[in-house]
């Protein structure tokens, strides 16, 4: 049986790291745990995988609702789509309502989106020095 979806932070990385999610959902009340290795960190790492992998983030519904509209009784904090086969139209219009949703809080909130975009780009940079660093590791070890 194919799956359309998997849900929880440690599937949801899963999925964006072997190249299978279409896009991802988090949920904008996720707890605030700041320890080593707690959710903001899986988070984090979600969010940088999801930047270098070009998959859209999209954050919508609160962690009780998100398990209400897949039929759980728990709470979700994340979900990663892998197919959107029959729903593609659908799928367009809410990845374009949720840029539109960001773009209206970048221009409210300037300091905090440009700050973002800083911290981005430098997430990206990181990983394609990581990626080049590991692709010229192969090819000395290829020789």
């Amino acid at each position: 049986m194919r799956r359309w979806y998997v849900c929880g932070l440690r599937e949801v990385r899963k999925a964006i790291k072997s190249g299978k999610a279409r896009a991802v959902l988090l949920a904008p009340n996720i707890e605030q745990i700041e320890a080593e290795g707690g959710l903001i960190d899986s988070v984090d790492d979600i969010i940088a995988g999801c930047g270098a992998a070009a998959v859209p983030v999209v954050c919508a519904l609160s962690r009780k609702k998100m398990g209400e509209v897949y039929g759980f009784r728990k709470r979700m904090s994340a979900i990663a789509l892998l197919e959107v086969g029959g729903v593609a139209e659908l799928f367009e219009t809410v990845l374009g309502l949720a840029a539109e949703g960001r773009a209206r809080w970048a221009e409210s909130h300037p300091e905090q989106a440009a700050a973002d975009a800083a911290a981005a780009a430098a997430a990206a940079a990181a990983v394609a020095e990581a990626t080049a660093q590991l692709a010229a590791e192969k090819h000395v070890a290829g020789d």
